[in-house]
């Protein structure tokens, strides 16, 4: 996990873990008995994974400042289990993500 930790990492570098963590999650979640709480937890994973991967994408698009501020608005300025994750994979992301937001202002 240090390419989230580290403010150098590359997109792609980001894009290539997140994808990772994608596919690991998602390949315990079918191979895995699990109870119905275990299976809720990898699906927030999941989605949380998701969230801040759109997020990068995103950002690599952005042109202007106003684009900047929809971003925001859209994905950091709200209420939902990504933006509030308890889970550790979630904060990384969204560290690794602002990291990459800072380079690009």
């Amino acid at each position: 996990m240090y390419v989230l930790e580290n403010v150098d990492s590359s997109e792609d570098e980001i894009i290539r873990i997140a994808n990772n963590i994608h596919n690991n999650l998602l390949a315990h979640l079918i191979e895995t008995p699990m109870t119905p709480s275990e299976k809720h937890k990898h699906m927030n994973c999941l989605k949380i994974v998701d969230y801040w991967s759109t997020c990068i994408d995103k950002i690599g698009q952005l042109l202007t400042m106003s684009d900047v501020k929809k971003l925001i608005l859209d994905f950091y300025a709200t209420n939902n289990i990504c933006n509030f994750s308890r889970y550790n994979i979630g904060q990384g992301l969204m560290k690794a993500t602002t990291h990459l937001l800072w380079k690009k202002l």
